[in-house]
């Protein structure tokens, strides 16, 4: 069964990675009202059957309709 997500972060300072696919193994939902938070120097990027839906640039962001409808 996935797994609900209420807040999506990568702490690291991903020096040595280009990519990090959250979560790492399985599927994973996000609900309407989630936390996305990007740091410095990332960027979240949404993918759903291997297309990009959306880009996150670094600052605290809540998942909405609005700005993510088709997750």
């Amino acid at each position: 069964m996935p797994k609900v997500f209420d807040i999506v972060e990568y702490p690291n300072e991903m020096k040595d990675r280009l990519v990090q696919r959250f979560p790492e193994q399985g599927a994973g939902h996000f609900k309407i009202g989630s936390q996305v938070i990007v740091r410095t120097g990332q960027a979240a990027v949404f993918f759903r059957d291997g297309k990009s839906l959306d880009t996150f640039a670094p600052g605290r962001h809540t998942i909405t309709t609005a700005n993510v409808p088709l997750l």
